[in-house]
């Protein structure tokens, strides 16, 4: 299997290699690839090479590890996209244990093919952004998180914790996660009650002695006792246009461009108010508190958005070089819904989408057979198990907020392929 989706990903990938900074980067590969230069370079973690502010915008997991690549392979940009359809590869390794404690050897097996064939997971993996990392992280994190329910070992419990702790390092989207995890680990009643206070106080130490340096760090340089000073653009800029997209129709990058421009008239105005990435960040959080206080339950309503489980076909076909992407497709998608984002991105060309019919149904054999698994847990009144579908699925969907793109999925696929995989086993060994 690992076999398998390491040529899927590599094929899909080799188009690129002519142009890699063209075929591989998105608007969010310099704040990533720049910092891992600084820090390659000059052993500082700064913006970009030559700079000598502290860089609060990102956390330190994903530079660090492009940091390590470019010193281990060099700083061309070929190399380090083969090692991470590799990286994307290797996720089928946790996907395929947990699918046997599951489904059994079977299982495994249906669980790491439907994860080697998924669309979205292949299309993005040769990309210089922290998806397939933090994916990979997460399915390990989702391994000895099953391992503590199946064995009751408390270190199984504290290593997925760990990871979890990691992972946010290289994505925030990890850090809330303590809340649900610390909530099984409550309600496990397998676990004697001492030992599930043992286990909860140890999760919230590794996780804080992970992440505190972190954010100790930052507020000595300025961002203030945060893991990152991008959450302001990520909450304002982000999330709340496209909010107020939806309430008004105004279109979201419109209103982003807008906000941008105010807040740098703003902080040029006033520059003693703000001094610093805190203060900056703050006025941010400040103004999207405002509009989500004005339009909480839409708000609340955009988080349940199953656009983010759509197969990111459009990535796959950039990669092949046959479409294009800058057309503003999402914003089309958020505001007027899967169809028109259809007509919009393909135009006369939706023909494009006929070869990959057999990749469409991997991911909708994935979802059903997730979603017939979750029927069973249910039925069964194994409420543990739901639970436990809501922390590694549910949690990683409905977490990115109004704005979601089909790699944000990518967490969530290791939990979901496990589930399928056992469904669709069970089903070929059945009689007849």
């Amino acid at each position: 299997m690992v076999l398998l989706a390491a040529v899927l990903r590599l094929g899909a990938a080799m188009p690129g290699m002519a142009a890699p900074e063209t075929t591989f980067f998105r608007p969010d590969t310099p704040s990533y690839l720049q910092p891992a230069l600084a820090l390659l370079e000059e052993g500082r973690y700064v913006g970009a090479p030559g700079e000598t502010e502290p860089y609060t915008l990102r956390g330190p997991g994903y530079p660090a590890f492009l940091a390590l690549v470019f010193g281990v392979l060099g700083k061309g940009l070929h190399l380090p996209v083969l090692l991470f359809c590799v990286l994307g590869a290797l996720t089928c390794v946790p996907v395929y244990r947990v699918g046997c404690w599951f489904g059994g050897t079977p299982g495994g097996t249906v669980a790491a093919l439907l994860l080697a064939l998924n669309l979205t997971s292949i299309a993005h993996a040769p990309f210089y952004l922290s998806d397939t990392l933090f994916a990979l992280v997460t399915a390990w994190m989702l391994y000895f998180f099953a391992r503590f329910y199946f064995r009751r070992r408390l270190p199984d419990l504290w290593l997925a914790v760990f990871l979890d702790a990691a992972g946010t390092l290289i994505r925030p989207t990890g850090l809330l996660w303590i809340v649900p995890c610390l909530f099984l680990v409550l309600v496990f009643q397998a676990l004697p009650v001492r030992q599930r206070l043992m286990g909860a106080a140890g999760c919230l130490l590794i996780f804080a002695a992970v992440l505190t340096p972190w954010m100790y760090r930052n507020s000595l340089a300025g961002g203030g006792f945060r893991l990152d000073t991008n959450v302001g653009n990520t909450l304002y800029y982000h999330n709340c246009a496209a909010l107020v997209s939806v309430v008004t129709g105004i279109p979201r990058v419109t209103l982003r461009d807008r906000w941008v421009r105010e807040a740098e008239a703003e902080f040029a105005a006033h520059p003693r108010r703000y001094p610093d990435e805190d203060a900056r960040t703050g006025y941010k959080l400040a103004r999207a508190r405002e509009l989500i206080g004005a339009h909480k339950w839409t708000y609340l309503r955009l988080h349940f958005n199953p656009s983010i489980l759509l197969p990111d076909a459009p990535s796959f076909l950039e990669l092949l070089g046959l479409t294009q992407s800058g057309r503003g497709t999402l914003d089309v998608l958020n505001r007027q819904g899967i169809l028109a984002a259809v007509r919009h991105y393909f135009g006369d060309r939706s023909w494009l989408l006929l070869p990959l019919l057999p990749a469409l149904a991997v991911v909708g054999a994935t979802y059903l057979g997730c979603l017939v698994h979750l029927g069973r847990w249910l039925r069964r009144r194994e409420w543990f198990l739901g639970c436990f579908f809501l922390a590694f699925v549910a949690y990683y969907l409905v977490l990115p907020g109004p704005v979601v793109m089909p790699r944000y999925h990518l967490p969530a696929l290791p939990l979901m392929c496990v589930m399928a995989g056992a469904v669709w086993a069970s089903w070929m060994r059945r009689p007849g």
